[in-house]
């Protein structure tokens, strides 16, 4: 069994650093002669070649629909910081939504500020400390940097639909902010540039959608395909082996077996042959893969593992480039936060762990990068038992070479009532982009800083220049 165990003396090679930096390394460290750094650059050479994930990323986009109260995963633990947060919060008595100082789970930062996750996030703690997970803050949908006056005045300078579950969902998905009508996502905008123009119309594309269809990897041409949670394609029992099944397949094959001169029976043919040939080549991808790392008997635990198992048949599906998507509900916690959010946490604690470590068991870990995003952070001022709908708020990234152990973005120096980035209610002003972070994100999945970005996010040039050395938010190296 592969163990989730993550402390560097179990690797030869940091699970966080790319074979290519490995063999450098190793290269350095010969520093004989001119023969010996030959031979070892030949040895180097070679090590790179035969790496599993050469030239491979994945992106997977956790969404944690309904809106994360991520103050409460990622919390200020410097003795005035903390007073701040616990007094914004309501306190730890009744009522109030603080979580208490002593359960917090000690973080440090660059900065050198203390922070602390919330008690349920122990596995992903390690992992921080482990460089392999950072933390970016308070981060939301904008149209422009914005302060209290923009935010007063109320116009076009501020999203469509502001505090609004729908609109700020799709503005998370499309980098729009300013728009309703868009049907393609940044994710599906890139899998359009990245896709070879030859194979756009492939039955099974570079985006896959686990159990849900969504916005993000909307696309013009590589939408995505989208499988279950578990188990293979099976296309309601197409390809069982049941008496009544075979009977049911048999009739089926014969009807799209006709000449249809009806245009719209000729086009559901066509279309549903397509499915289950994509359906017979999904499965024969994924059928000999096995994973000695176990993951959650959970719903979430459940969609990590169909993803893991995906990513290990790239080579099979013939994809140098793999993004996914995962939906992850039940986050708007306006009724009762303290308990349920707490096990959400640890459900997404575990399954990430879990898919860390099968990366880390196929050679990969280097090579996929899971994000999350949510629609909103929310009120820091509770409602009695819950919080309502805010805005900035705290995102996890995880493994792709990430420079973690650190939290990326202007984490607010002040939770306190009234603070110069609280609009009301504790309702946080973003101080990094949706297009910030995915900007970050895009250009490590290998997207320029050109006109491709611009396609991609047409609103990032408000926060990023053509010119600018390295990348937004420097996450990576």
């Amino acid at each position: 069994m592969f163990t989730n165990d993550f402390s560097d003396s179990n690797h030869s090679r940091k699970p966080g650093t790319s074979r290519r930096q490995f063999a450098k390394r190793c290269l350095a460290m010969a520093g004989a002669s001119a023969s010996s750094a030959w031979l070892q650059l030949e040895m180097a050479e070679s090590l790179v070649a035969a790496g599993p994930g050469e030239g491979y990323r994945a992106l997977v986009c956790l969404f944690l629909g309904g809106g994360n109260d991520s103050f409460n995963m990622l919390m200020p633990n410097e003795t005035s910081e903390y007073t701040d947060y616990s007094t914004a919060r309501g306190g730890t008595g009744a009522g109030g939504l603080a979580i208490p100082q002593s359960n917090l789970l000690p973080i440090g930062d660059v900065t050198g500020r203390s922070f602390g996750l919330h008690p349920s996030m122990t596995q992903l703690r390690t992992l921080y400390n482990a460089g392999e997970v950072a933390f970016v803050a308070n981060v939301g949908s904008l149209v422009e940097p914005v302060d209290k006056a923009i935010f007063e005045a109320y116009d076009n300078r501020l999203p469509l639909g502001l505090f609004s579950h729908a609109d700020l969902a799709r503005q998370w998905q499309t980098a729009m902010p300013r728009s309703r009508d868009d049907i393609t996502g940044w994710g599906g905008r890139m899998a359009d540039i990245l896709t070879d123009p030859s194979r756009r119309f492939d039955p099974i594309a570079l985006s896959i959608a686990i159990d849900s269809t969504n916005l993000f990897q909307a696309a013009t041409y590589a939408n995505p395909y989208i499988v279950g949670a578990g188990g293979t394609e099976e296309r309601d029992g197409y390809f069982s082996e049941w008496s009544r099944d075979r009977i049911f397949r048999a009739a089926h094959e014969k009807m799209l077996a006709r000449n249809e001169q009806n245009l719209v029976k000729r086009t559901h043919s066509l279309m549903t042959k397509q499915a289950i040939e994509a359906a017979l080549t999904y499965n024969a991808a994924t059928a000999n893969v096995t994973l000695a790392t176990v993951f959650p008997e959970t719903y979430l635990g459940q969609q990590m593992e169909r993803i893991a198992r995906t990513i290990a048949a790239h080579e099979s599906l013939d994809h140098n480039r793999q993004t996914f998507f995962v939906n992850y509900g039940n986050w708007d916690l306006h009724g009762d936060l303290l308990g349920p959010h707490a096990a959400n946490l640890a459900e997404v604690d575990a399954a990430l762990a879990a898919f860390y470590a099968s990366m880390v068991e196929l050679g990969l870990a280097d090579c996929v990068t899971t994000f999350t995003a949510s629609d909103f952070g929310r009120t820091l001022a509770g409602n009695g038992q819950g919080s309502d709908h805010g805005w900035g708020g705290n995102q996890i990234v995880m493994g792709g070479g990430v420079n973690g152990g650190r939290i990326y973005g202007d984490y607010p120096l002040s939770l306190a009532p009234g603070s110069p980035l609280d609009v009301g209610r504790g309702r946080l002003i973003p101080t990094v982009s949706v297009d910030q972070y995915a900007a970050e994100l895009s250009m490590w999945f290998g997207i320029g800083n050109n006109a491709d970005l611009e396609t991609i996010l047409p609103n990032i040039r408000k926060f990023y220049s053509t010119g600018a050395s390295g990348t937004p938010l420097g996450m990576f190296s």
